[in-house]
């Protein structure tokens, strides 16, 4: 008699848990979902960062939590949604499921991957967008970058992060950015009372004010 081969499916769940949906909604703001670009219209997820950029300017958000992620991570899509201030917090669960498919004499596995969000009592299915997401640590100034320059940006980005510092700041009545970098260089966005933060903002190039 043949041996039974085992078709049991294996599934893996994970957890992200934000305390603040704000965060959220701070990282909503940097995504264009009308970009071509398509893995940069949705938000990027790992093992300890949260991203979102258009290109011009970037929010990158540490939780350190372990959502079982290669080191690619994934891109996901965000719904449009409100924050309630009675339950501010936020979750996004990541399923990963494996299941043995009978072939030949044995098995082959299908691999497949669900992602959820939870807000206001209410569950969203997320699209998983297909795509490598940027290296973003390379255009990030280092912390040590601490020199303040005279590059010129655009001023709807400068309302973009002031819209997500406030945010980022909800329970506070004022907050204050500082910017650090090169001329004509990325420059880091320092946001007041938050060192979970990176915030990234491109100069507008030479000429084009």
């Amino acid at each position: 008699m043949a041996e039974a081969i085992d078709i049991t499916t294996v599934s893996t769940t994970h957890e992200l848990n934000i305390d603040s949906a704000y965060d959220l909604k701070a990282l909503d703001l940097f995504i264009d979902r009308k970009d071509v670009r398509y893995f940069l219209t949705g938000l990027h997820l790992d093992n300890k960062y949260m991203t979102a950029t258009n290109g011009i300017v970037l929010l990158r958000i540490r939780h350190d939590q372990d959502l079982g992620l290669g080191e690619d991570g994934i891109v996901v899509s965000l719904p449009k949604v409100t924050v309630k201030a009675s339950d501010p917090q936020f979750s996004i669960s990541i399923e990963e499921t494996e299941t043995p498919v009978p072939h030949g004499h044995g098995t082959v596995t299908q691999y497949s991957r669900v992602a959820r969000l939870f807000i206001n009592d209410t569950v969203h299915n997320l699209e998983i967008i297909d795509g490598k997401y940027p290296d973003v640590a390379k255009v990030i100034p280092s912390e040590n970058q601490t020199k303040q320059s005279d590059s010129a940006f655009q001023a709807q980005y400068l309302e973009l992060i002031a819209k997500a510092a406030r945010l980022l700041n909800s329970n506070k009545k004022e907050t204050s950015c500082r910017l650090y970098g090169e001329t004509n260089s990325a420059h880091r966005v320092e946001i007041s009372g938050r060192d979970d933060v990176e915030m990234v903002i491109m100069p507008t190039r030479p000429g084009k004010l």
